[in-house]
C-alpha cells in the first residue's frame, strides 16, 4: 500500500512558485545562474545575468527560468557551444547569441 501511496504523490506536478517581491526574484535567478553545476555554464549565465537581470520584468524572469534554468546543465551547455538544437526559444538562442558575439570578440582583436 505504500509504494502505492508513493508512486500517486511522485506523480503530482506542482506548479512552480515564485517570489511575490521582484528584487527577490531577480536575487534567486541570479544565485541559480551562478550555481548551474558546470563552471562554463555559470561563468556564462553570470555575465549575462550582470548585463540583463536588472531590466527584466516577472514574466521574463518566469520565461528565462523556465527557457533557461530549468534546462539540464549539460544540454544547456551543448546548445551555448552550438552543438545541440535550442528550440527556437527566445532566451536560449539570446544566450547563444551572447556566447556567438563574445567568441567573436575574441577571435578578432
Amino acid at each position: 500500500m505504500n509504494s502505492r501511496i508513493f508512486r500517486f504523490f511522485s506523480q503530482l506536478k506542482f506548479p512552480p512558485t515564485y517570489p511575490e517581491d521582484l528584487s527577490a526574484f531577480k536575487r534567486m535567478v541570479y544565485y541559480r545562474c551562478t550555481r548551474a553545476g558546470i563552471k562554463e555554464v555559470e561563468y556564462i549565465l553570470k555575465e549575462w545575468a550582470d548585463l540583463n537581470l536588472e531590466q527584466m520584468n516577472r514574466e521574463q524572469l518566469i520565461q528565462f527560468q523556465d527557457e533557461v534554468l530549468n534546462t539540464e546543465t549539460p544540454e544547456l551547455l551543448k546548445i551555448l557551444m552550438g552543438q545541440s538544437e535550442h528550440q527556437d526559444k527566445f532566451y536560449l538562442v539570446n544566450l547563444r547569441n551572447y556566447v556567438e558575439s563574445k567568441l567573436n570578440s575574441q577571435s578578432n582583436p
